[in-house]
């Protein structure tokens, strides 16, 4: 409501699983940042959802395959 868009165009990405019980269908977890160099998971593979989910009418339907 916050955000005051239609859920099927909001994604979250966060790295605590709790917080995924609010917005199960818009929700993507991530592991927790470790502060590293080496740390590139969200470079690594959030680029392609967040793309699939610009081409897709309902992101919804994007995370649930995840």
């Amino acid at each position: 409501n916050a955000f005051k868009r239609p859920e099927n165009e909001i994604i979250l990405v966060d790295d605590n699983p709790d917080l995924k019980v609010f917005h199960p269908n818009n929700t993507i977890i991530v592991p927790k940042f470790d502060g590293s160099q080496n740390d590139t998971i969200l470079i690594k593979w959030l680029p392609e959802i967040l793309d699939k989910c610009n081409k897709s009418n309902d992101v919804r339907n994007v995370i649930k395959n995840i």
